[in-house]
């Protein structure tokens, strides 16, 4: 009987179940198979088991790793502390601390998964149907394990354009992982340069197989440009993010919100703004519980990520019935505790469950065009600068909108930092314009290149792999 890698995904199961400690006696870039993939459409199942992966563990993108930016970006407020994500918001992370072990632990398994499905399908019978199938199977692979490298990338390395910054030195980036290796393969961390390389060339690979037509729960063309120009803007290319920011902008069947409809989309699947978000299900096998979105931001969950007084100052100030992002955050109650939350995780309208059921919209739209806008503003285009700017916040007005000229680096950060609240990228933004990180509980602040705005190299990893070099600090 066939042990398939397929099914081992599917059902949540780790490739290693035999052995508990398995990650404890090698790096975790190298997990093994002996498992086969016979077909298309058991290329597609894995393909279907890395999106299950990240839509059910509480350290990827539905869950821990899809607001940690937010919990360090000093705009959070620990209003219950359930002991679950606060040392986030409180910069305690070291090198034992199980929640950078399972970023590491996890991102890594998920690529070595994207490699794995990637091996199996070049050995396909090769018929020109199947060539056209694995053809879109194989570019959202590449599409994801790009994208899986650029979150490690922003979790363990320095982001590139900090001032200071060698990106041409040993070690600084993260382990490119872009292949099966034996087991017991020693790493070493490529440099920033070399990782935001293998990002930007595997996006840009994806673009030449990957099909324009909308995937719903994957990654099509538009999405993996939208990724690319994200891509592009951390690594400072500005003409380059703004080319791709436009060709998402211009052809893709993405459209932004209205006032209308704002508030709703944020429970729709497939919303007009998503370009690419992960599916999550009321099966709470493949959900993360308490601990996804919606667990963290309400009342009723865990609560530890509140809306603390300095962003809420911010919406307070918006007038009553002009801005509609001034209804994303609420005033939360229950017998034991009361904290002002946001609104973007209430769950899809037919969950058992809402709390369990939020799908993390990876890149939609919106940040397409502050995309835009911050990469023509800073390769010296005005008018375009002020042009995406504009269009986005008019949409966002239901009266009165007043265009903004000469729009600066700071005005394109403040309007970021209300429509993309909650949704991973607050620190981020502030350290890669070399903005300083303030707390969120005190006046105490960090500069950019401060050593635990990153996360440690896990214990774990380090003690078994004597080459992967340590964060300095930890």
């Amino acid at each position: 009987m066939r042990k398939t890698y397929i099914s081992a995904v599917l059902s949540g199961m780790l490739l290693f179940t035999a052995c508990s400690d398995d990650l404890n006696t090698r790096p975790s870039t190298s997990l093994p198979t002996d498992e086969a993939i016979e077909t298309n459409a058991d290329l597609q199942l894995a393909l279907n088991g890395v999106y299950q992966r990240v839509s059910r563990v509480r350290s990827l993108h539905a869950a821990d790793f899809g607001l940690y930016a937010d919990a360090k970006g000093g705009d959070t407020d620990v209003t219950l502390n359930s002991n679950q994500f606060s040392d986030v918001t409180n910069f305690q992370l070291n090198k034992q601390h199980s929640i950078p072990k399972d970023f590491y632990q996890e991102f890594s398994r998920v690529i070595a998964y994207c490699n794995q499905a990637l091996e199996a399908g070049e050995k396909l019978p090769a018929s020109e149907k199947a060539k056209a199938e694995y053809k879109y199977i194989k570019g959202q692979l590449i599409a994801a394990r790009a994208l899986f490298h650029f979150d490690m990338a922003r979790l363990f390395s320095q982001l590139p354009t900090v001032e200071g910054v060698d990106v041409n030195a040993a070690q600084s980036g993260v382990v490119i992982n872009d292949q099966v290796f034996n087991v017991f393969h020693q790493f070493k961390r490529s440099t920033i340069k070399e990782t935001y390389d293998f990002i930007i060339n595997g996006l840009n690979e994806s673009l030449t197989l990957l099909s324009k037509d909308k995937q719903p729960g994957g990654i099509n063309y538009y999405a993996a440009e939208a990724l690319l120009a994200r891509a592009y803007l951390y690594n400072g290319n500005w003409a380059e993010a703004l080319q791709a920011a436009e060709d998402v902008i211009e052809n893709s069947a993405a459209k932004l919100y209205t006032t209308e409809n704002y508030l709703s989309s944020w429970s729709a699947t497939d919303s007009d703004e998503s370009l690419f978000e992960i599916y999550l299900t009321d099966n709470i096998k493949n959900n993360p519980q308490r601990n996804g979105l919606g667990g963290y931001t309400t009342i009723e969950g865990y609560g530890e990520v509140g809306v603390n007084a300095r962003i809420l100052s911010i919406f307070d100030a918006i007038e009553e019935g002009t801005d509609v992002r001034k209804s994303m955050v609420k005033l939360e109650k229950n017998d034991k505790a009361s904290g002002w939350y946001v609104q973007k995780y209430k769950g899809r309208p037919d969950a058992t469950n809402w709390m369990y059921v939020n799908n993390p919209k990876i890149i939609r739209l919106a940040e397409v065009y502050y995309i835009a806008a911050e990469a023509a503003l800073k390769s010296g285009n005005q008018a375009k600068a002020d042009k995406y700017y504009n269009e986005l916040r008019e949409t966002r007005f239901e009266n009165g909108y007043v265009a903004t000229n000469n729009v600066t680096i700071d005005d394109i950060l403040a309007d970021r930092r209300i429509e993309l609240f909650c949704e991973n990228h607050r620190m981020f933004d502030l350290v890669r314009n070399n903005k300083e990180v303030p707390s969120w509980n005190t006046d105490a602040i960090r500069k950019p290149n401060a050593f635990d705005i990153l996360c440690p190299i896990p214990q774990s990893e380090t003690d078994v792999n004597p080459d992967m070099k340590q964060n300095p600090g930890f």
